[in-house]
């Protein structure tokens, strides 16, 4: 039994450790294309550069906005980040980006 405390207790000190040391940031996103057909989306964010393509369509429209926890992988190059979670955050009208 103290076996077992001892590697539960190593292996939530090691995630810990893991965890600290992960590059993690913030990243908002706008929905701009809706592929039903494929139940794909895409979203791009506010510097008009940097894409992402999620699965499964549900309810997403144009003009949502997501909420992005990224991992930048420990590197200097964006393009392998990866995407840990993404929520709804928001709606801005598409009739209003040409104003």
């Amino acid at each position: 039994m103290k076996k077992l405390i001892a590697l539960i207790l190593t292996l939530v000190l090691v995630s810990s450790m893991a965890m600290a040391y992960a590059d993690l940031y913030g990243m908002t996103l706008m929905v701009c294309d809706i592929d039903e057909d494929a139940d794909l989306f895409y979203a791009i964010d506010f510097s008009g550069y940097h894409g992402h393509e999620f699965d499964e369509v549900d309810d997403w429209m144009i003009g949502d906005l997501m909420a992005l926890v990224m991992d930048d992988m420990g590197t200097e190059d964006v393009c392998d980040d990866e995407v840990i979670s993404y929520q709804y955050s928001g709606w801005i009208d598409p009739d209003d980006w040409t104003k």
